[in-house]
């Protein structure tokens, strides 16, 4: 290391195979930044650098070489330490990546300032950089290869401690660089941001799906996902492709989450990681909430039923309690609430659709039931809708005199089978209940019924069960004799 016009000689000797001395080999010398004379004294440029200064002679038989490096620093730097070495990534000068320089930045670890009283050069052509003019002290420096305007996603950071001794030195040290993570989903950390432990960014619970740009040379990635509080068992995975799934439960009052990712290369290393850019700096975690939500879904006959209003009220009576929150079933009939309060409540699914229209009153269509709120979230499972059979007889509010009656009601187009209740008016007692196949559509009570008034529905099931259509309950009269 020399200062901007100043001079240093190089000797070279030329040995043969046992390392014995050959004397009056022809050394021809070649100096890049400088000048060389025929005796090896390189004269430093006026201009600080890292040049290389190369010796090399010829024989009959052979040819041999030597390159050295020549640190040109301002006046007065070749008496103080500096560090030296090539910048890399994932083992390969960082010139073959991209031809971007780098930036440097130093801090005096002593007084936690920016120290400004050092040189920094680079040498694009070999990828070696040199900080000059350093002190005595633990120093920090750090190392950037920005990518254009995307912020730190997608550039090349470094690190590093370095203590250094109060007499002249030069440190040799290769930075092995590593490449920030830019993630594309949920959101892109390529946007600066404020350092928080109030996140604004929040995702219901089993909608989370982390995915990141793959880094070249990476063949693995080590994910994890830890918590603020104490409540949370530190999650960690691996995985070859660049996403993830992971399942948390919803944070407990004012918790949230830390993501951080890594990617190695073939031998292990670590080559990049998930860097968020702040407004002071940067971080290594990205920080998000996960709320608690319902989720449920609304059928007809195993198909979905879209666009039903999903409500939240404290009582089952629909329209004169507070609406807390609410929601709209999907194509597929599923539907979720996000963020919903604790406590005990009940969760309605309500259709306008005509086709699921029983009854004769002015309201919707609707199925109901109560659900308990605590702080995981909940499956409500699913709502079923039915449409609307015929009863044929008994007629509605009919008096008749046969004691077992028949039951007719017109055929369903989608039933697999047929269930039929009959109860007595008065007590609510069960007095007859059976079930046909989808080609019955009328049945003899086998119980003699006794003088007074009765109930009687048909309903339509499929295969799996689940009622597809339904009637509003006929009553009828037996006469006395």
């Amino acid at each position: 290391m020399v200062d901007v016009g100043s001079e240093v000689t190089f000797v070279a000797v030329g040995e043969d195979r046992f390392g014995n001395e050959i004397e009056d080999v022809g050394i021809v010398w070649e100096a890049r930044g400088g000048e060389v004379s025929e005796g090896g004294a390189f004269t430093a440029s006026h201009t600080p650098g890292i040049f290389t200064v190369r010796a090399f002679a010829r024989t009959r038989t052979d040819q041999a070489e030597w390159t050295g490096t020549v640190l040109v620093g301002n006046e007065g730097s070749a008496k103080s330490p500096a560090v030296m070495g090539r910048l890399l990534y994932n083992r390969v000068p960082i010139n073959e990546v991209t031809d971007l320089p780098p930036n440097f930045w130093m801090k005096d670890e002593s007084t936690g300032r920016a120290y400004r009283g050092y040189q920094a050069l680079y040498d694009p052509a070999s990828s070696t950089y040199a900080l000059l003019g350093l002190k005595e002290g633990r120093l920090a420096y750090s190392v950037d290869v920005a990518l254009g305007n995307l912020g730190l996603a997608g550039d090349y950071l470094y690190e590093q401690q370095v203590d250094f001794p109060a007499e002249p030195t030069i440190t040799d040290r290769d930075v092995p660089l590593l490449r920030a993570i830019r993630l594309v989903n949920p959101v892109d950390n390529s946007q600066e941001t404020r350092a928080t432990t109030d996140p604004k960014d929040k995702y219901p619970f089993g909608e989370l799906r982390f995915e990141w740009i793959p880094l070249p040379g990476a063949v693995e990635y080590q994910m994890t996902v830890s918590a603020s509080g104490e409540s949370f068992e530190v999650r960690r995975e691996t995985n070859s492709e660049p996403i993830w799934w992971p399942t948390v439960p919803p944070n407990r009052d004012s918790e949230f989450y830390r993501l951080k990712v890594a990617a190695l290369n073939v031998y292990g290393e670590r080559i990049g990681e998930l860097r968020i850019p702040y407004t002071d700096g940067y971080g290594s975690d990205y920080r998000f909430h996960v709320l608690r939500t319902i989720t449920g879904s609304a059928l007809w006959n195993e198909l979905p039923v879209p666009g039903a209003e999903v409500q939240l009220r404290p009582e089952r009576s629909r329209f004169s309690t507070p609406l807390l929150a609410s929601a709209t079933t999907r194509s597929d009939g599923s539907f979720t609430i996000v963020d919903p309060p604790q406590g005990e409540y009940w969760l309605f699914v309500i259709s306008e659709s005509r086709e699921f229209k029983v009854t004769p009153s002015a309201g919707p269509a609707w199925s109901g039931r109560p659900i308990v709120i605590e702080q995981d979230s909940v499956d409500a499972g699913v709502f079923y809708f039915f449409k609307k059979i015929e009863p044929v007889s008994p007629a509605r509010d009919s008096v008749i005199t046969d004691r077992t009656p028949l039951f007719r009601w017109k055929s369903f187009p989608d039933a697999y089978s047929y269930h039929v209740d009959l109860f007595n008016d008065v007590t609510g007692e069960a007095i007859y209940r059976a079930d046909f196949d989808a080609d019955t559509t009328e049945a003899r009570v086998d119980v003699e019924l006794q003088p007074g008034c009765y109930q009687w529905t048909v309903d339509a099931r499929n295969p799996q069960g689940h009622v597809i259509a339904s009637c509003c309950a006929w009553r009828f009269t037996v006469a006395g004799s």
